[in-house]
């Protein structure tokens, strides 16, 4: 039960096997000293060898931990990874529902082939949440602009006006205006 010790060597050693192979244990014991170790690794770990471990925390202050990890992998390592950004929502669903926002907004831009996140997901997620705004900027990615738009009149008239943004056509735009004026 010497898990900072056993941390430590992990850590000299440095090879990425004994992260992934010790994870669940340091993840159950000690999660924010095993999360700055794997920060701290950066590139020589990867975040999929990892993933497994990450998905059996239990505690809140754990997925807290997960969530910090994961954000450091896809804003500083760039990870592309469909499953990370998947268990991230989540994660964000689950305890940081604010964040929803502001990770979606880093692709409001997107096509939805180029997304690194399973948008049924995401949908599903916010569905069951009740993060309204979060669909609605979801719908507008999914180009379903009518739907956008109803849903955004519900929470906001400035939310509705940014889904015109996402129209691609002149005569799109008009209509959605006339919605949101009627």
């Amino acid at each position: 039960e010497r898990y900072e010790d056993v941390l430590d060597i992990i850590k000299v050693k440095r090879k990425p096997g004994l992260f992934s192979q010790h994870a669940p244990t340091l993840l159950d014991n000690i999660t924010s000293k095993f999360v700055d170790a794997l920060i701290e690794q950066g590139r020589r770990i990867s975040p999929k060898s990892v993933l497994i471990a990450m998905n059996v925390v239990q505690t809140k202050e754990q997925e807290l931990e997960v969530i910090r990890y994961f954000e450091f992998v896809i804003q500083r390592l760039d990870c592309q990874d469909r499953n990370i950004h998947d268990h991230l929502l989540s994660l964000y669903a689950k305890h940081a529902p604010e964040k929803m926002g502001q990770y979606l907004s880093e692709f409001d831009t997107s096509s939805i082939e180029d997304l690194p996140f399973d948008i049924n997901h995401a949908l599903i997620l916010c569905l069951d949440k009740g993060l309204k705004k979060d669909l609605v900027t979801l719908y507008c990615i999914l180009n379903q602009l009518d739907k956008a738009v109803e849903m955004a009149l519900a929470i906001d008239l400035e939310v509705a006006r940014k889904c015109i943004s996402f129209a691609d056509d002149q005569e799109t735009r008009r209509n959605l205006w006339l919605r949101i004026a009627r």
